[in-house]
Formats: C-alpha cells, sequence, structure tokens
C-alpha cells in the first residue's frame, strides 16, 4: 500500500525536470510577449520632431579669428525627407589664447574681450532614408542629405567697460552642404556634413575720436591666413551631436 501512494524516486525526479521545463517554457513564451507588444506600441507611438544639436569643437576656434563659439540647435522635422535647422551661439575671446599664448601677450589679453553672436539656418532634404520600414521609420531624420545652409556672425573686440577704441567683425556664408545623419532610433545620433559655398568677412576699426575705416583683411593677417579669410571661398566640415527631445 506505501508503494501505490510514493512514487518511486526515479519518477519522481522525472517530474521535477518536465515541471521545471514547462516553467521556463512558460516564462519565455512570456517575455517574448511582453518584448513582441512593446515593440507593436514602440511602433505606433510617433517620433521625436524636436532635436537638439550640439558641438563642442567650436569652443576652440568660432567663425571669426580668435574666438570661441558657444552653440546650441534644433533640428524640427517638417515631413518624411525634410527638416529645419536653426542654431544659435555666443562668442567670446578664444580660450587658445589663454593656452597658447606667451605671458605678454596673455596679459593683454587679458584686459579686452571679444563679445558676439552668431545665427545659422538650414533647409535639409533627405534623399536617401536608412531605415524605412514602418512609418515611424520614415518620419525619423536620418540619412543621406544634402543642405542649403546661410550664417552670420559679428563679434567686436574692444577693453572691457570701455567702447573706444575697438574693431568690430562680421561673417556672412551662404552655401551648400552633403551630409548624413545617423540616429539609433530617434534618441541619439551623430550629423556628419561637408560642403563648399560663398564667404564675406569684414572688419572695420573705430578709434577713440569715433572715426571709422574699414580693415583690408588680406593685408592685416597676410600669408595664406589673410588669403584664405579675406577670399570668398567657404570650405565646410563639421559634426553635431544628435538628441531627440520631443
Amino acid at each position: 500500500r506505501e508503494n501505490l501512494v510514493r512514487w518511486p524516486r526515479h519518477r519522481r525526479r522525472a517530474c521535477t525536470t518536465k515541471f521545471a521545463a514547462l516553467f521556463l517554457l512558460f516564462h519565455l513564451f512570456s517575455l517574448m510577449a511582453i518584448c513582441q507588444q512593446q515593440e507593436v506600441v514602440k511602433e505606433l507611438q510617433p517620433p521625436n520632431r524636436f532635436y537638439l544639436k550640439f558641438n563642442p569643437i567650436p569652443m576652440l576656434h568660432g567663425p571669426i579669428l580668435n574666438t570661441s563659439e558657444y552653440r546650441i540647435g534644433m533640428e524640427v522635422v517638417g515631413g518624411e525627407r525634410f527638416s529645419y535647422q536653426i542654431v544659435g551661439s555666443y562668442l567670446n575671446k578664444s580660450i587658445l589664447v589663454n593656452a597658447l599664448a606667451g605671458d605678454s601677450l596673455r596679459n593683454l589679453a587679458a584686459d579686452y574681450e571679444f563679445p558676439g553672436f552668431r545665427f545659422q539656418i538650414q533647409a535639409k532634404y533627405y534623399w536617401l532614408k536608412l531605415k524605412t520600414e514602418t512609418v515611424r521609420d520614415r518620419m525619423i531624420p536620418a540619412g543621406l542629405y544634402t543642405a542649403l545652409h546661410t550664417s552670420y556672425a559679428a563679434a567686436t573686440w574692444k577693453p572691457k567697460d570701455l567702447n573706444y577704441p575697438r574693431q568690430d567683425w562680421s561673417n556672412f556664408t551662404i552655401n551648400g552642404l552633403i551630409g548624413a545623419q545617423f540616429m539609433i532610433d530617434d534618441d541619439f545620433g551623430i550629423d556628419i556634413f561637408t560642403g563648399l559655398g560663398y564667404k564675406e568677412n569684414r572688419s572695420y576699426l573705430t578709434d577713440t575720436r569715433n572715426r571709422v575705416t574699414e580693415i583690408n583683411i588680406r593685408e592685416e593677417l597676410g600669408g595664406d591666413l589673410g588669403n584664405y579669410i579675406g577670399g570668398p571661398i567657404k570650405i565646410t566640415m563639421g559634426f553635431h551631436l544628435t538628441f531627440g527631445v520631443l
């Protein structure tokens, strides 16, 4: 009678193994179902339409000679293949002045400031999208693109707390770009671009008697640097880190 109630040990072990296998299989199918459901929900959610743009490299060299640029921008999705980008920047004396200049130049530069600003706008057309499986994929700004870009910057080199004497600089550019933006989903990515266009740099000196004189940039800087900055050809190479925010 006892043998009828109590199973042999090998049968109990086999039963326990089967139960553990069924338990693990049940949880595996549950996890797969949850993941699939999350993927469906994710595909139904609309992607971001606003992307933050940032590049730390211009802190070393801005659009105007001897400036540092602190920029922040926004890319706005306008459609499946179109987006628009706006970037604003604050300019001031280059941080490399203190790092690379000698003591005498560093002491002289300490009494001066170089405040300014820069504003950029850009229209982008994505002619080759990287992912097009879903409607959501097609709306993410990722792929190869061409863009029309324009920029204006202005800054003034002057003594601190004084307006004269001063040297005013301006920089205007318009150029065509080709680039590629790679996105991890729509949360983070990198935007790499290059291009060619037109630029115009101008400089004016205002003395203590408020007399304004235009500076010949090529003669002022001299050499290849003066020829490039004073010339009309603009060569662009750069990148932006991209963050989906809204």
